[in-house]
């Protein structure tokens, strides 16, 4: 069967994956990911010193999801576009250095789902990063920067 694509449903990106990937900021996303896991380890191994190992998975889960949130919103917030994809990308490094770290074993179905997480999180902070940066083109009267006022 032959199933014939509307043209207003037909994607043209000749041309534009160099642009997009242009517009990526890989820096900031590796470093920004590599202290998300950085983080969510930081809050594992003291939680499974203190209050066990379940205890210590549980934080380990949150942290995946937390953690991202911010690295993810502070990766996204000098970008001029694709503010969300930023976020992902946050989550994808830091599943893969946990992967990196593991030697890629199989792992408990929490730590998969806490995966998926990595990826929510992170996206989550892209949006709240490119929500913030609406409201302040939109919001001419917000407070004046410090370095204006010096100069």
């Amino acid at each position: 069967m032959n199933y014939v694509v509307p043209f207003v449903y037909q994607i043209n990106l000749k041309g534009r994956g160099p642009q997009i990937m242009s517009e990526i900021r890989w820096v900031r996303i590796v470093v920004f990911g590599f202290l998300s896991e950085v983080a969510v380890i930081a809050v594992f191994i003291p939680a499974t010193v203190f209050l066990g190992e379940r205890p210590g998975m549980y934080a380990a889960v949150a942290g995946s999801l937390v953690m991202p949130f911010f690295f993810g919103m502070w990766a996204a917030r000098t970008v001029k576009s694709r503010f969300v994809l930023h976020g992902i990308l946050v989550g994808a490094v830091g599943i893969l250095i946990y992967v990196g770290l593991t030697g890629g074993q199989p792992e408990p179905l929490l730590y998969i789902f806490a995966h998926v997480l990595k990826l929510i999180g992170g996206g989550a902070g892209g949006y709240v990063a490119k929500r913030r940066n609406i409201q302040l083109n939109e919001n001419p009267s917000s407070p004046v920067p410090v370095d204006s006022c010096l100069s």
